[in-house]
């Protein structure tokens, strides 16, 4: 659009300000024009005479058109200016808002997302871990008060409790691996797959192009880590598939963003809805600044697919 716009308008415009300032010139140098060709070279009715009042109307005509002609110029740049702004700034300026605007919206419900996550960690501390917790020291206090009395039930007691602290760590562990797995931290994205794939009752098979050992900011890793823990999840629950893949790779290009897809062969009709695990996920990748997608057309097969800068 600026270019076939801004073509024939710079001619248009070159053309008026030649043509003032060609007239002005003109009729400013008139007699020496006049001395030059032995005639008057436009038809001016009375005013082409060679004579002095004649003469003297064209010079200040003339005189009074260069101001009009800078004018003029200095007019036509400033339009043209405009037309350029309103051609090429603007569109420019509608997408820095665009993306300000999907900014704010991820960090809302980024914001939303981790409130809703704190609130479940600690409604299941209380429910559950905390419960457990309590139930063991009351035991141990009562195993402490029969000790002497009554070795056996002191005994069974300690048994008891010995249980609680084995559920209790369990559901600790059960929390906080929805928090971050201590195998992420410790040893990466690609190990941390691995450790997930096996878990289901769908055969999932990790094809990664990354090599052994790379390691990418927390963040990064924890966002590709959470789009294939909830994928395989969604998966499990709803695809019906015989088969699944999890592809991780770089990129090749300028921007090289880290990309992991979760690919399975079910009956497709995935749909990212508000409120829903895919628009989560898809609320966590663009607080990264990354782009996620899904395509799962009726009948399958079901792609999800995250770009994530890094």
């Amino acid at each position: 659009m600026y270019t076939i716009i801004n073509l024939p308008l710079t001619v248009i415009e070159f053309a008026v300000v030649l043509a003032v300032w060609a007239i002005a010139m003109f009729l400013l140098t008139s007699p020496i024009w006049y001395d030059a060709t032995g005639a008057g070279l436009l038809d001016l009715g009375p005013l082409s005479a060679h004579e002095p009042l004649p003469i003297l109307v064209r010079a200040l005509a003339g005189l009074a058109l260069l101001p009009v002609a800078a004018s003029l110029s200095q007019l036509v740049i400033a339009l043209h200016r405009g037309v350029v702004a309103g051609l090429l700034c603007t569109s420019e300026a509608r997408e820095l808002r665009r993306q300000l605007e999907a900014v704010r919206r991820s960090r809302s419900d980024v914001i939303d997302a981790e409130a809703s996550e704190l609130h479940r960690i600690e409604r299941d501390l209380h429910d559950g871990a905390q419960q457990r917790l309590v139930a063991l020291t009351i035991d141990l206090g009562l195993a402490s008060e029969r000790l002497d009395e009554d070795p056996a039930a002191a005994r069974q007691l300690i048994i008891d409790g010995q249980e609680q602290a084995r559920e209790a760590l369990a559901e600790i562990r059960q929390l906080v691996r929805g928090i971050a797995p201590s195998i992420l931290l410790d040893r990466g994205l690609v190990p941390a797959l691995e450790s997930i794939i096996g878990r289901g009752p769908i055969p999932t098979a990790l094809v990664s192009d990354l090599p052994a050992g790379v390691r990418f900011s927390a963040a990064v890793e924890r966002a590709a880590y959470f789009v294939v823990s909830e994928a395989l999840a969604n998966v499990t629950k709803h695809s019906e598939a015989a088969r699944c893949e999890v592809r991780v790779r770089r990129e090749t290009g300028p921007a090289t963003p880290l990309v992991v897809e979760v690919w399975d062969d079910g009956k497709g009709g995935a749909e990212v809805e508000a409120g829903g695990g895919l628009a989560g996920l898809a609320s966590r990748i663009a607080a990264v600044d990354g782009s996620f997608s899904v395509s799962s057309p009726p009948g399958g097969p079901t792609l999800v697919r995250a770009e994530i800068p890094f």
